[in-house]
């Protein structure tokens, strides 16, 4: 964190996503599909301890520690033009762990798929523009309708936009975030803005709002004291 660096334990925390714990145990090594989807590129090991097989291949082993790259990785944002749906959590946990499974044909949804089209050969990219912990803006250009997959947690609370009209996020593939996004060159954005903030914000304002008119009355209210005479 100090080092701008990201982690897919985060930062310490005992209170931990249900669906991500599920998730990140059910992964069965280092380099397989749904590891290099969290977008895994870099593993540090300790000194002579590979991590994985030979899908991590060493690219620094001076230090204290021996760093691996992952060569299977997926990008952390990805155009996906085909849709599978799904009856539920249950049925996307299932349909994840299928054999065969590549995340870059096809992404598990849990609702009606939107019309998609096939880009061929045609260029097709994303480009972060900004990302953060609680915001994300990206350049998509796509030749075809299709769904932005995100190698991000999803949770209630995230919304997006594309060209400043609202959006959906979507669950996509049990865990993460995807966005539908129609032909052509937008700007997507995603923050992260939870309705029990505002909730308590609002909360707050009136606790404190209460108390202050409660100590304007009472100032208000209270007799004045008349100095007493000074006798010389």
């Amino acid at each position: 964190a100090v080092h701008g660096l990201y982690d897919i334990s985060g930062i310490h925390n005992p209170l931990g996503l249900a669906a991500y714990e599920t998730y990140r145990w059910s992964i069965a090594a280092r380099g397989d599909t749904l590891y290099s989807l969290l977008g895994v590129r870099y593993v540090l090991s300790d000194k002579g301890n590979p991590p994985g097989d030979q899908r991590l291949v060493p690219v620094y082993t001076g230090g204290s520690v021996d760093i691996y790259r992952n060569t299977t990785a997926y990008p952390m944002a990805q155009l996906v033009y085909e849709a599978m749906q799904v009856a539920g959590a249950r049925e996307a946990f299932e349909a994840i762990h299928a054999p065969g499974f590549d995340p870059t044909q096809v992404v598990i949804l849990q609702e009606e798929p939107q019309p998609t089209g096939s880009p061929g050969d045609r260029p097709r990219s994303v480009r972060y523009t900004e990302y953060s912990a609680n915001r994300l803006t990206l350049e998509v250009d796509t030749p075809t309708p299709g769904y932005l997959l995100l190698s991000e947690v999803y949770y209630p609370g995230w919304r997006a936009s594309i060209d400043g009209r609202p959006a959906r996020v979507l669950v996509a593939d049990y865990l993460f975030r995807a966005v539908y996004v129609p032909a052509g060159t937008h700007q997507v954005q995603l923050w992260f803005s939870p309705p029990s903030f505002w909730i308590g914000f609002a909360l707050s304002l009136a606790t404190w709002a209460g108390l202050g008119a409660w100590l304007l009355v009472g100032t208000l209210r209270s007799p004045r004291r008349v100095p007493a005479a000074v006798r010389v």
